[in-house]
């Protein structure tokens, strides 16, 4: 390995190793500093539905299937670009790049449902 990789992967680790003493001084300064209690909010009252109303509505989960579908397809089709054209046996799909293309899909799948909740329920 070249030197200036040697230097920047040392470099890194110092900075990584670093991390968990600087978030420690950090939080010592935080606790030390007076905790201010904001006044509780109560919660909105109202009816409460029972539970032929509660079976009766409908959820609505079109995005969250719609985030998972997309997700499946870009890495099915992803998966079987590079099996395809850039793996060890080019122009051949075979046993293993059949199973490879499935882990791709469910990986795609999982990262469009993460991708379509962080989206959906944005913190405020």
């Amino acid at each position: 390995m070249a030197t200036w990789r040697k230097a920047l992967v040392l470099g890194l680790a110092v900075v990584v190793g670093a991390v968990p003493v600087l978030a420690r001084v950090d939080l010592g300064l935080q606790a030390a500093a007076p905790v201010v209690q904001q006044p509780s909010v109560p919660l909105p009252q109202g009816d409460e539905m029972g539970d032929d109303e509660l079976l009766q509505a409908e959820g609505e989960l079109w995005w969250f299937i719609i985030a998972v579908l997309a997700g499946a397809v870009g890495g099915a089709v992803g998966g079987t670009i590079y099996e395809k054209w850039f793996d060890e046996d080019p122009g051949v799909i075979d046993r293993d790049d059949r199973r490879a293309i499935a882990g791709y899909t469910v990986w795609g799948a999982v990262a469009g449902a993460t991708g379509g909740i962080g989206a959906r329920f944005i913190p405020k």
